[in-house]
């Protein structure tokens, strides 16, 4: 009976990790792997320049973390997967604007709604889920439920098939892909009982309040780090298309610069996830700050030989991003806390997300080539790292305020 019972939990937390790591997948790669190669084409369809067309995926980013905040405090009382199946919903009236907008506004109001949908689905609910269900192997699970499997192919597609169907029909078939994911949303809420654990049942006083999170310098640290790796990151997945071109790359061979660093991620996810179990989730950030610092200053020198390369090792350490962001979170503040620590370090990104991308894209037109940009990101990832390894407060100091940060 009870080895039937274990077997039952087993298949249940098994087909909480694959319909997590599906909703991931889908949300992620459509937000982030499809800005870059529709660039262009949304430039001269919305008739604005390189920079304004930038704010696209700064109000994205915005969205994405204001809604993290307050989802993120709230995300206790509610269950997991109804906040997924509500951010997918979210996703699919997003793309079918895009599709019909003509206007940038209503463009720019319909990329927030997709940074909206792309917080609930892939990153409060599976977050929440994981660290409730996995306290002991959060980083791992994590990693599973980060794979980025359809990043590696989303930019590559886009950019063949842009030429052939237009934008239009891209932004729909996004669309169509949120109708096929709600059904399988579901069964998380009639699975054998795996949403059920991971539902409501925390008390309000067992979450740390905000104020204290701030009040700690570790999680300020942290939180800034992971802000300018966030920036950064999000600057390559919107710039690295039109960069490569602008080094003379044709425009199926730069979208490979963005599938391949997505594709690299996919091993880096499951690495840096056991990296953050073995050492500690800030140890793991701080060499994933040091090797991204490396990258960009390479990418930074012009070399096109090493454009491919270096977009597999920057995707190696910063697509696991958002699976070393819930590790420290979850290791700081614990399983009853985590959603709510996630959204408040938002607060601390959202600066570098909002900001960033259109810097890069500043520099281009300012300076006419983007090694300015990339060697002033270079910069921001050195001290990104320095962030990680200062010392913080002391073990005693950590027993009396809080969970110590292990790492």
């Amino acid at each position: 009976m009870g080895t039937a019972a274990n077997g039952n939990s087993r298949n249940a937390g098994m087909r909480t990790i694959i319909v997590c790591a599906v909703a991931q997948n889908v949300a992620m790669s459509l937000a982030f792997g499809s800005f870059g190669p529709l660039l262009a084409a949304n430039e001269a369809h919305f008739g604005v320049d390189r920079t304004e067309i930038s704010l696209g995926m700064s109000v994205l980013t915005t969205a994405l973390g204001l809604s993290a905040i307050v989802g993120g405090g709230t995300m206790h009382r509610f269950r997991p997967s109804t906040v997924m199946i509500a951010g997918a919903l979210a996703n699919l009236v997003a793309y079918l604007g895009l599709m019909v907008s003509g206007a940038f506004p209503f463009a720019l109001a319909m990329f927030a709604l997709v940074g909206v949908g792309t917080t609930l689905t892939a990153i409060l609910g599976p977050v929440t889920i994981v660290a409730r269900l996995f306290p002991d192997r959060r980083g791992r699970v994590l990693s599973l439920v980060n794979l980025p499997l359809m990043m590696f192919v989303v930019p590559y597609m886009v950019a063949r098939g842009l030429p052939v169907f237009g934008r239009e029909y891209i932004y729909a078939a996004a669309a169509v892909a949120f109708a096929v994911l709600l059904p399988l949303l579901c069964l998380l809420q009639s699975d054998g009982g795996s949403d059920k654990q991971a539902g409501p049942t925390i008390d309000d006083s067992h979450v740390i309040p905000a104020g204290e999170m701030f009040a700690r310098l570790d999680f300020w640290l942290v939180a800034l780090g992971i802000g300018l790796i966030a920036g950064t990151g999000t600057a390559f997945t919107v710039h690295s298309t039109a960069f490569a071109q602008s080094y003379g790359l044709d425009p199926a061979s730069a979208a490979m610069l963005l599938s391949v660093y997505s594709g690299a991620g996919i091993a880096g996810t499951l690495v840096m996830g056991w990296l953050a179990d073995r050492i500690g989730p800030r140890f793991a950030l701080a060499i994933a700050g040091a090797i991204q610092a490396i990258g960009w200053a390479l990418l930074a020198s012009g070399a096109t030989a090493l454009f491919l390369p270096v977009a597999a090792m920057l995707g190696v350490v910063t697509v696991p991003l958002v699976t070393l962001h819930g590790a420290a979170m979850a290791a700081m503040f614990g399983s009853a806390s985590v959603s709510r620590a996630m959204g408040v370090s938002y607060a601390l990104k959202l600066p570098f997300l909002f900001g960033i991308t259109p810097l890069v894209g500043w520099a281009y037109v300012h300076f006419g080539n983007y090694r300015i940009a990339l060697a002033g990101s270079a910069l921001a990832l050195f001290l990104a790292t320095l962030l990680f390894v200062l010392p913080t407060r002391s073990r005693r100091e950590a027993a009396v305020r809080g969970p110590a940060f292990q790492g």
